[in-house]
């Protein structure tokens, strides 16, 4: 059986998750094809929707919290209660466990190859069988979809759950939600103003004047021939970056489908749970420092509030039967399963087969090797 949880984050503070790729904007923060300052855009995705009165389709872009970077906190705030059980029990485990349980992979080369033995294991292992991979590459039971913004044009699309299609945005362009921000950054010991400088920099005011030359892209590196020609290193530190944010108020919705059928309702208990941390330490993407990315979620199994205040922050209501069945199976697995068991689940050797040799990947050369 599946069991989907319907999720609204809410940005409460400037969203930013970067994405790769150039863009520049003007100095009032549009977006122009050359010139102007450089940007780094938070994160879009791309879809197709029905616009203006005739409905013809056409390509649209909006912000997204991609479903990777979400089921990766799942997975992390899962494997923090699991090593929670474990430390509490004196267990350890391996470093290649270890970054199974947290990255999913132990190693960048899976071995490729499982069996109805390998299967059996880790479904009976709630944490691998809901999150999947480790060497074997184990398919999970946990399906996570990108949060997308709720705006005019992802409701059109079909993108969004009809439930929470009441926190689409008005006004003159209500799906536009992003501003640039430009940050200044300011090299203190050229600026001058601090007083310590003088006292605390070797050589000054000699070194401080070699530094603003390198600044420039004119220091000695070239001269010297410790660069190649018009290559000199800058390292200037003074200047202006400019970042787009998600403005605070803005909505996305996510689902995750948790399915039962292999792994059993531990699954169900494993992606509660960790939607229980997220709910109390809801920071999510770049630039944390200066407050940006807090959220606040709201997640729903079966149109049921699934987090319920409590002393400050939340916790889940296991006044659900099906989640407190899934909590009490996790429970039950996590506090019996021992260091030595999961760094079986996650070996790295290739096992024995009949007639001598070992599963796996096929030597090099091997695939050059004639047959009958």
């Amino acid at each position: 059986m599946r069991h989907t949880i319907d999720i609204l984050w809410r940005t409460k503070s400037p969203l930013h998750i970067s994405m790769p790729g150039e863009a520049r904007v003007d100095i009032d923060g549009r977006f122009v094809a050359s010139d102007g300052f450089p940007c780094t855009r938070t994160t879009h995705r791309g879809f197709i929707a029905p616009v203006g009165e005739g409905g013809k389709l056409a390509h649209r872009r909006a912000p997204a919290i991609q479903s990777n970077l979400i089921r990766g906190r799942l997975r992390r705030l899962a494997a923090d209660t699991l090593m929670d059980h474990l430390q509490s029990r004196g267990q350890t485990i391996s470093v290649h466990s270890y970054n199974g349980l947290r990255c999913g992979a132990a190693t960048g080369q899976p071995l490729g190859t499982k069996n109805i033995e390998d299967i059996g294991e880790a479904m009976a292992f709630p944490f691998l069988g809901a999150t999947g991979g480790g060497p074997r590459m184990i398919h999970g039971s946990l399906r996570v979809t990108h949060a997308y913004a709720i705006l005019p044009d992802t409701v059109a699309a079909g993108l969004i759950q009809p439930a929470f299609h009441d926190r689409v945005p008005s006004g003159t362009n209500p799906n536009w939600v992003t501003e640039v921000v430009f940050i200044r950054k300011i090299d203190d010991a050229l600026a001058g103003t601090d007083p310590h400088a003088a006292k605390v920099i070797a050589g000054y005011p000699g070194s401080v004047a070699g530094w603003a030359q390198e600044a420039a892209g004119n220091g000695k590196a070239e001269a010297e021939g410790a660069a190649p020609e018009g290559e000199a290193k800058k390292v200037a530190v003074e200047g202006f970056v400019a970042h787009e944010f998600v403005v605070p108020g803005v909505c996305f919705a996510s689902r995750i489908i948790a399915d039962d059928s292999r792994a059993g309702m531990a699954v169900l208990g494993l992606a509660a749970s960790a939607l229980e941390k997220i709910a109390n330490d809801p920071y999510i993407g770049g630039s944390g420092r200066t407050g940006a990315g807090e959220m606040e979620i709201e997640a729903f199994l079966g149109g049921r509030a699934l987090l319920k205040p409590a002393k400050g922050g939340f916790v889940l209501d296991q006044d659900i039967p099906e989640v407190a069945e899934g909590v009490r199976l996790l429970l039950e697995a996590y506090g019996s399963i021992t260091g030595a068991q999961i760094d079986h689940l996650y070996r790295l050797d290739r096992p024995e087969v009949p007639g001598g040799g070992r599963k796996g990947r096929k030597a090099k050369g091997d695939e050059q090797k004639g047959g009958d």
